[in-house]
Protein backbone atom coordinates (compact mmCIF):
# COMPACT_ATOMS: atom_id res chain seq x y z
CA UNK A 1 0.00 0.00 0.00
CA UNK A 2 1.39 3.57 -0.86
CA UNK A 3 1.52 5.82 1.81
CA UNK A 4 -0.39 9.53 0.82
CA UNK A 5 2.64 11.57 -0.30
CA UNK A 6 3.66 8.62 -2.17
CA UNK A 7 0.21 8.65 -3.59
CA UNK A 8 0.75 12.66 -4.53
CA UNK A 9 4.17 11.91 -5.86
CA UNK A 10 2.61 9.43 -8.38
CA UNK A 11 -0.04 11.19 -9.57
CA UNK A 12 1.79 14.72 -9.96
CA UNK A 13 4.29 12.21 -12.09
CA UNK A 14 1.47 11.02 -14.46
CA UNK A 15 -0.15 14.78 -14.89
CA UNK A 16 3.39 15.72 -16.03
CA UNK A 17 3.71 12.75 -18.43
CA UNK A 18 0.27 13.20 -19.47
CA UNK A 19 0.99 17.33 -20.39
CA UNK A 20 3.78 16.42 -22.06
CA UNK A 21 2.73 13.93 -24.51
CA UNK A 22 -0.11 16.45 -25.69
CA UNK A 23 2.48 19.20 -25.94
CA UNK A 24 4.89 17.40 -28.34
CA UNK A 25 4.57 18.68 -31.65
CA UNK A 26 3.85 16.60 -34.61
CA UNK A 27 7.04 14.90 -36.39
CA UNK A 28 7.19 16.11 -40.09
CA UNK A 29 5.03 14.59 -42.34
CA UNK A 30 2.45 13.11 -39.85
CA UNK A 31 -1.44 14.45 -40.11
CA UNK A 32 -3.02 15.11 -36.81
CA UNK A 33 -6.64 15.61 -38.35
CA UNK A 34 -8.67 15.29 -41.56
CA UNK A 35 -7.47 18.65 -43.95
CA UNK A 36 -9.98 21.14 -45.26
CA UNK A 37 -8.85 21.05 -48.89
CA UNK A 38 -9.20 24.72 -50.48
CA UNK A 39 -9.12 25.45 -53.98
CA UNK A 40 -6.76 28.06 -55.38
CA UNK A 41 -8.88 29.12 -58.35
CA UNK A 42 -12.35 28.94 -56.55
CA UNK A 43 -13.09 32.36 -55.86
CA UNK A 44 -16.79 31.97 -55.68
CA UNK A 45 -17.64 30.72 -52.81
CA UNK A 46 -16.92 26.96 -53.14
CA UNK A 47 -18.50 26.66 -57.06
CA UNK A 48 -16.68 23.72 -57.49
CA UNK A 49 -14.73 26.00 -60.51
CA UNK A 50 -11.31 24.30 -61.18
CA UNK A 51 -12.04 20.51 -61.03
CA UNK A 52 -14.96 20.28 -58.46
CA UNK A 53 -18.49 18.78 -59.70
CA UNK A 54 -21.18 21.40 -60.06
CA UNK A 55 -24.06 18.75 -59.45
CA UNK A 56 -25.84 20.49 -62.70
CA UNK A 57 -24.71 21.14 -66.12
CA UNK A 58 -21.23 19.57 -67.11
CA UNK A 59 -20.54 21.99 -69.18
CA UNK A 60 -18.18 21.53 -72.67
CA UNK A 61 -20.67 18.88 -73.87
CA UNK A 62 -22.24 16.96 -71.19
CA UNK A 63 -26.20 16.34 -70.17
CA UNK A 64 -27.88 18.14 -67.38
CA UNK A 65 -30.81 16.11 -65.46
CA UNK A 66 -33.14 17.31 -68.32
CA UNK A 67 -30.87 15.02 -70.86
CA UNK A 68 -30.38 18.28 -73.12
CA UNK A 69 -27.02 18.78 -74.81
CA UNK A 70 -24.54 21.72 -73.70
CA UNK A 71 -21.79 23.60 -74.76
CA UNK A 72 -20.89 22.59 -78.10
CA UNK A 73 -24.09 20.66 -79.34
CA UNK A 74 -26.02 22.27 -82.68
CA UNK A 75 -29.46 23.40 -82.75
CA UNK A 76 -31.59 20.88 -85.22
CA UNK A 77 -31.79 22.37 -88.72
CA UNK A 78 -29.66 25.40 -87.64
CA UNK A 79 -27.56 25.39 -91.85
CA UNK A 80 -26.74 29.20 -92.17
CA UNK A 81 -26.87 30.41 -88.84
CA UNK A 82 -31.20 30.72 -88.24
CA UNK A 83 -33.65 28.36 -87.69
CA UNK A 84 -37.12 28.86 -89.79
CA UNK A 85 -40.73 27.73 -87.88
CA UNK A 86 -42.44 25.50 -90.92
CA UNK A 87 -45.52 26.95 -89.33
CA UNK A 88 -44.74 30.59 -89.22
CA UNK A 89 -47.23 33.10 -90.94
CA UNK A 90 -44.71 35.16 -93.26
CA UNK A 91 -46.48 38.28 -94.23
CA UNK A 92 -45.07 39.64 -97.78
CA UNK A 93 -47.23 42.30 -100.13
CA UNK A 94 -46.15 41.63 -104.05
CA UNK A 95 -44.61 44.08 -105.71
CA UNK A 96 -46.22 43.51 -109.01
CA UNK A 97 -47.81 40.76 -110.98
CA UNK A 98 -44.90 38.20 -110.52
CA UNK A 99 -42.32 40.17 -108.27
CA UNK A 100 -43.39 39.48 -104.35
CA UNK A 101 -40.22 41.76 -102.74
CA UNK A 102 -36.64 43.18 -103.22
CA UNK A 103 -33.43 40.75 -102.48
CA UNK A 104 -30.37 42.81 -101.54
CA UNK A 105 -26.55 41.84 -101.23
CA UNK A 106 -25.09 41.05 -98.06
CA UNK A 107 -28.45 40.99 -95.37
CA UNK A 108 -27.22 41.20 -92.13
CA UNK A 109 -29.70 37.77 -92.06
CA UNK A 110 -30.77 36.22 -94.40
CA UNK A 111 -34.44 37.04 -95.11
CA UNK A 112 -37.27 35.09 -94.34
CA UNK A 113 -39.83 34.33 -97.00
CA UNK A 114 -42.25 32.20 -98.24
CA UNK A 115 -44.18 30.56 -101.35
CA UNK A 116 -47.44 30.35 -99.30
CA UNK A 117 -50.05 32.43 -100.67
CA UNK A 118 -47.84 33.27 -103.31
CA UNK A 119 -48.92 33.97 -107.36
CA UNK A 120 -48.60 31.02 -109.78
CA UNK A 121 -47.31 33.06 -112.91
CA UNK A 122 -44.88 29.83 -114.00
CA UNK A 123 -44.51 26.00 -114.31
CA UNK A 124 -41.91 23.75 -115.79
CA UNK A 125 -42.81 24.83 -119.56
CA UNK A 126 -41.39 28.22 -118.85
CA UNK A 127 -38.24 27.24 -117.08
CA UNK A 128 -37.65 24.58 -119.98
CA UNK A 129 -37.92 27.19 -122.76
CA UNK A 130 -35.87 29.53 -121.13
CA UNK A 131 -33.59 26.52 -120.62
CA UNK A 132 -33.06 26.80 -116.62
CA UNK A 133 -32.97 23.27 -116.47
CA UNK A 134 -34.86 19.88 -117.99
CA UNK A 135 -36.85 18.28 -115.36
CA UNK A 136 -40.32 16.24 -115.70
CA UNK A 137 -41.55 18.00 -112.04
CA UNK A 138 -44.51 20.02 -112.94
CA UNK A 139 -43.85 23.28 -111.05
CA UNK A 140 -47.91 23.84 -111.09
CA UNK A 141 -47.46 25.42 -107.68
CA UNK A 142 -46.78 29.65 -106.25
CA UNK A 143 -43.60 30.32 -107.07
CA UNK A 144 -42.00 33.45 -104.67
CA UNK A 145 -39.94 35.84 -107.38
CA UNK A 146 -37.13 38.37 -106.01
CA UNK A 147 -35.61 41.45 -107.72
CA UNK A 148 -31.99 41.64 -107.92
CA UNK A 149 -29.37 43.98 -109.04
CA UNK A 150 -26.28 42.05 -109.96
CA UNK A 151 -23.92 44.83 -108.53
CA UNK A 152 -21.17 43.54 -111.81
CA UNK A 153 -18.45 42.68 -109.06
CA UNK A 154 -17.73 39.35 -110.16
CA UNK A 155 -19.24 36.45 -108.41
CA UNK A 156 -21.94 36.38 -106.32
CA UNK A 157 -23.91 33.43 -104.55
CA UNK A 158 -27.24 33.16 -104.13
CA UNK A 159 -28.18 30.79 -101.21
CA UNK A 160 -31.83 29.13 -100.62
CA UNK A 161 -32.47 27.19 -97.20
CA UNK A 162 -35.20 24.99 -97.36
CA UNK A 163 -35.31 22.42 -94.50
CA UNK A 164 -39.30 21.84 -94.30
CA UNK A 165 -39.75 21.08 -97.87
CA UNK A 166 -38.18 20.54 -101.24
CA UNK A 167 -37.66 23.75 -102.97
CA UNK A 168 -35.63 24.78 -106.07
CA UNK A 169 -33.61 27.79 -107.30
CA UNK A 170 -33.57 29.70 -110.46
CA UNK A 171 -32.08 32.84 -111.38
CA UNK A 172 -33.28 34.56 -114.81
CA UNK A 173 -31.26 37.21 -115.81
CA UNK A 174 -33.94 39.91 -117.11
CA UNK A 175 -32.94 43.27 -118.05
CA UNK A 176 -35.65 44.68 -119.28
CA UNK A 177 -37.38 44.94 -115.62
CA UNK A 178 -35.21 48.27 -114.98
CA UNK A 179 -36.74 49.21 -118.25
CA UNK A 180 -40.87 48.89 -118.19
CA UNK A 181 -41.02 46.59 -114.72
CA UNK A 182 -42.72 43.77 -117.22
CA UNK A 183 -42.90 39.74 -115.90
CA UNK A 184 -40.97 37.26 -118.99
CA UNK A 185 -43.14 35.13 -120.37
CA UNK A 186 -42.66 31.95 -122.23
CA UNK A 187 -42.35 33.21 -125.49
CA UNK A 188 -39.19 35.82 -123.95
CA UNK A 189 -37.09 32.76 -124.02
CA UNK A 190 -34.63 34.13 -126.96
CA UNK A 191 -34.39 37.65 -124.24
CA UNK A 192 -33.23 36.17 -121.30
CA UNK A 193 -30.70 33.53 -119.67
CA UNK A 194 -31.59 30.99 -117.08
CA UNK A 195 -29.86 29.03 -114.27
CA UNK A 196 -31.58 25.93 -112.05
CA UNK A 197 -30.87 24.63 -109.16
CA UNK A 198 -32.27 21.37 -108.44
CA UNK A 199 -30.51 19.71 -105.76
CA UNK A 200 -32.12 17.95 -102.63
CA UNK A 201 -31.91 20.24 -99.67
CA UNK A 202 -30.45 23.59 -99.66
CA UNK A 203 -29.48 25.15 -103.37
CA UNK A 204 -26.43 27.52 -104.58
CA UNK A 205 -26.56 29.66 -107.65
CA UNK A 206 -22.92 31.35 -108.34
CA UNK A 207 -23.78 34.38 -110.95
CA UNK A 208 -21.10 36.04 -112.75
CA UNK A 209 -21.19 39.80 -114.12
CA UNK A 210 -19.34 42.44 -114.26
CA UNK A 211 -21.19 45.45 -115.17
CA UNK A 212 -25.01 45.75 -112.98
CA UNK A 213 -27.80 43.84 -114.40
CA UNK A 214 -31.37 42.87 -113.34
CA UNK A 215 -31.99 39.25 -112.03
CA UNK A 216 -35.65 37.40 -110.90
CA UNK A 217 -34.67 35.08 -108.50
CA UNK A 218 -36.99 32.64 -108.27
CA UNK A 219 -37.61 30.03 -105.53
CA UNK A 220 -40.35 27.23 -106.64
CA UNK A 221 -41.42 23.72 -105.57
CA UNK A 222 -41.10 21.15 -108.26
CA UNK A 223 -44.52 19.76 -106.87
CA UNK A 224 -46.14 22.91 -106.22
CA UNK A 225 -45.00 23.20 -102.14
CA UNK A 226 -46.17 25.83 -100.32
CA UNK A 227 -43.59 26.39 -96.96
CA UNK A 228 -41.32 28.85 -95.48
CA UNK A 229 -37.36 29.28 -96.47
CA UNK A 230 -34.58 31.53 -96.13
CA UNK A 231 -32.68 33.36 -98.54
CA UNK A 232 -29.24 35.21 -98.96
CA UNK A 233 -27.24 37.28 -101.71
CA UNK A 234 -23.44 37.09 -100.88
CA UNK A 235 -21.63 39.64 -102.87
CA UNK A 236 -17.81 40.64 -103.38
Amino acid sequence: MLREGGVLRQSLWLFVFWVGCVSKPLEEGTVGADPIVTDPIDTDGGSGVGGGETGGTDVGGGTDDTGSESGGGETEGDEGGEDIDCDEIVEQDPVDECVMRPLMCDRERPLLSTTKRSPSNWDTSEYIAWTCLVTDDPYDGPETVFHFEHPGTGNIEIQLHAPCEELDLFAVRWPDWSDDGDCPAEENAGSLLCEGSHDSGDDTLTLFENVPVDYLIVVDGPEGERTNFTIVAECP
